[in-house]
């Protein structure tokens, strides 16, 4: 018998239901398989009848129901939900119009989709690369503000920090200028010391991060060298959608945002949001000093998107991304005498504009296209002033190299169009960027460089789907320098239904960057000039890799990631100083040499309502040209745990460090390594709790439980210009133990 609960909950339902639709269309309920309960929120697609192409998307509401537009039979319908296993199943006729579903629980990543990549999304059991993916509801109890946050807990990544510049990755031991960060497949522009600052990367307009690590030159080109991370952005389903969210934490950040989405008709969808991000600053002691050593930050943020969706398979997606970004550098060594105080100020203002078009369609019965353009603005201001600290005026400085404004416009275009022609699935593409730089630091103020490129790969399939082989080839024209041909050669074997084994192996390069090449920087303590006659570093990546799923039942799982890479990168572009008579002088050129192997362990499992993600690398550099320390260890821990009955989830995220290579500031902002850092250890952990029918989120939290501040460098020496300096006794690496609360309000 029907429990009074239900009855009045279906009755609900059919009011809902009765209220909300004048034709009824495809109805689904969707229940959470263990308790009952409703699914709300979730996700839930009608695909082609090949399950390529999405034709309608639609959302849950708080009973679990949702409505769709079957245009024609048969067709696919996927269903996707946080902390539940996707599902898919098929519609053959209109007769089935009222359907329940069951849900099962699961944080599983077994049937998780990627996009990042050669061809067209797929799971990440048949990829052929190997991926790890951060989604929504991970980097909400991570606390997450930034990109920056968000990565620091992954194996074989580095975040490294710096007070002006901000936080930068280090990918499987090389630097964040091998690494290519893209937003929406479309790469992000403005780096500085060769570095993107994924501190100006906000997270209140993602949905997930996806990472490729090895080379992905063949179709992102320069910068690919170690790696891919790729930002994907949310993209609105329901018919309007308003979120609300603030953001606290004791060491003085104080966050708001707000975004909402709107549909027309069937095929028309608008959002837009904003948000203000305050940092104070922040020291290790409470003091009268007026500079801080973790400097104020302010930034705001916006953002726009449009997406039409036609039923002939045609797809329109806009977006636009805005940050605007002021940093504070107070001086903490002042002049003072008996007429006058002063202090020289120092005032970073940042903007960041990426606009992506995005166009995708469907040719014949399995041909696919689609066309990817952007244009990236990046515009960075140094004012440094003269304050009086009596009168509080200030004037800029008239100090050679005191001012500056850097500017950076680039656009990018880039195509494919797939097709499977007898069992082979061919991809073709190019890939078109165009930088245009200004600065007052590089010589004649304006520079260009433009690149311009064609890519082909074949996925070969054999013995029945097991053995997927994908051969792939990048050819490319530079007005600066001449790029290399890369190559590229991906394996997937399917051992058995709960093995995979893969093998890969790709060349990859990075081009020097305008800096590099066009640099003109003089004051009285240096002199510093690009090198227009830089030649791309080159490198060879090998990759193998085994997954396993050891156990599978329902949604629990145990499953195994051994993985091992070899890198030589070579032809590295490093900052010299070739003329001892000159000693302030400094500049480019190709000499360094980097070999090292690397050797991962990860464990992935769900039990019941318990979740574990455990991993431990271990980094070994067989050749290098700097004296570093030669082997380096990494381990990680993500647990997650939720109480059904109380709707409560904690979660803990640990890393450790072994001794690590250091990283030391150059004159030209970049860094090179030197010395070494003590080992430490990062410990995050936080409550989430859901209130009025999920529409509310409240999240608390510890971050760096341990309170590690800083860590012990030994043997590090100044480098660059500098050489000959002092040691450097600690790196900075945290603001210590902090105390974060995340309030969401979410309507639909």
């Amino acid at each position: 018998m029907m429990s009074l609960k239900n009855i009045c909950l279906y009755f609900l339902l059919f009011c809902v239901l009765s209220a909300e639709a004048q034709d009824a269309g495809f109805t689904l309920l969707l229940r959470d398989k263990e308790n009952g309960q409703p699914v709300a929120s979730a996700t839930v697609c009608v695909l082609s009848a090949d399950g390529i192409m999405v034709l309608h998307t639609a959302v849950s509401n708080t009973l679990g129901a949702v409505q769709l537009t079957v245009d024609s039979f048969p067709a696919r319908i996927a269903i996707t939900a946080t902390g539940f296993a996707p599902l898919i199943f098929p519609v053959k006729t209109e007769t089935s119009r009222n359907i329940t579903l069951q849900l099962e629980k699961s944080f599983s990543k077994l049937d998780e989709v990627v996009i990042t990549g050669l061809s067209d999304p797929i799971k990440l059991r048949n990829a052929l690369s190997t991926y790890q993916v951060i989604g929504k509801e991970q980097m909400d109890a991570q606390g997450a503000v930034t990109v920056a946050d968000a990565l620091k807990n992954q194996i074989n990544l580095n975040i490294a920090q710096d007070n002006l510049l901000g936080s930068s990755i280090n990918m499987q031991g090389m630097q964040g200028d091998k690494v290519k960060i893209l937003i929406d497949g479309m790469p992000v522009n403005g780096r500085e010391g060769g570095k993107i600052d994924l501190g100006q990367l906000n997270l209140y307009n993602v949905e997930r991060i996806e990472i490729v690590q090895g080379p992905m030159s063949v179709v992102y080109g320069t910068d690919a060298l170690g790696g891919v991370i790729n930002i994907i952005t949310k993209k609105a389903k329901a018919p309007w959608q308003l979120s609300a969210g603030t953001y606290y934490e004791t060491v003085g950040k104080y966050n708001f945002d707000i975004s909402g989405s709107y549909r027309i008709g069937k095929a028309h969808q608008f959002s837009l949001g904003g948000g203000r991000n305050f940092f104070g600053g922040w020291n290790p002691l409470d003091s009268l000093e007026r500079s801080y050593l973790w400097k104020p930050k302010e930034q705001y943020l916006a953002n726009f998107a449009y997406s039409f969706h036609s039923k002939k398979d045609f797809f329109i997606d806009f977006n636009s991304d805005f940050v605007k970004e002021k940093v504070t550098n107070k001086d903490a060594y002042y002049s003072v005498n008996a007429f006058a105080a002063n202090a020289r100020d120092e005032y970073y203002h940042t903007t960041r504009s990426l606009n992506r078009l995005s166009l995708k369609g469907k040719i014949g019965k399995n041909g696919h296209w689609q066309s990817m353009n952007s244009f990236a603005l990046y515009r960075r201001i140094r004012n440094t002033y003269i304050k009086d600290l009596f009168t509080m005026n200030q004037d800029l400085s008239d100090v050679a190299g005191a001012q500056d404004t850097t500017q950076f416009n680039d656009f990018s275009f880039r195509g494919s169009y797939a097709q499977r022609l007898r069992g082979i699935d061919i991809t073709a593409g190019y890939d078109i960027n165009l930088e245009h730089g200004e600065s007052q630091k590089i010589d004649t103020t304006t520079k260009n460089i433009n690149d311009y490129a064609l890519y082909l790969s074949a996925s070969i399939h054999l013995a029945k789907d097991k053995l997927i082989l994908q051969p792939a080839l990048r050819m490319a024209y530079n007005n600066v320098y001449q790029p290399p041909l890369v190559p590229s050669f991906n394996t997937l074997y399917h051992a058995g239904e709960r093995v995979q084994l893969r093998f890969s192996f790709a060349k990859g390069y990075r081009a020097p960057s305008l800096k590099e090449m066009y640099l003109h920087f003089y004051d009285a303590n240096h002199e510093v000039e690009g090198n227009p006659n830089l030649e791309p570093e080159h490198g060879s990546h090998l990759q193998l890799s085994g997954s396993w799923t050891v156990h599978q039942k329902a949604a629990d799982y145990i499953k195994l990631l051994l993985t091992g890479y070899y890198n030589d990168v070579y032809n590295q572009i490093t900052l010299i100083q070739p003329d001892a008579n000159r000693i302030l002088y400094a500049t480019y050129i190709n000499v360094n040499h980097t070999t090292n192997v690397i050797g991962s362990l990860q464990a992935d499992a769900q039990f019941g309502n318990f979740y574990a993600q455990l991993g431990y690398s271990l980094l070994h550099l067989m050749h290098t040209d700097s004296a570093l320390l030669t082997t380096s260890h990494q381990a990680t821990a993500t647990l997650r745990y939720q109480f059904v009955k109380a709707g409560i989830s904690i979660s803990s995220f640990y890393k450790y460090f072994s001794l690590q290579p250091n990283l030391v500031p150059t004159v030209d902002g970049g860094a090179a390594y030197s010395g070494t850092v003590d080992p430490y250890s990062f410990w995050d952990a936080s409550v989430e709790k859901k209130f009025w029918k999920n529409r509310l989120q409240l999240i608390v939290g510890v971050k760096n439980l341990l309170d590690v501040r800083s860590s012990r460098v030994v043997g590090a020496q100044a480098v660059g210009v500098h050489s000959g300096g002092g040691d450097l006794n600690a790196q900075n690496i945290s603001m210590g133990r902090s105390l974060f609360a995340s309030l969401r309000l979410s309507l639909q």
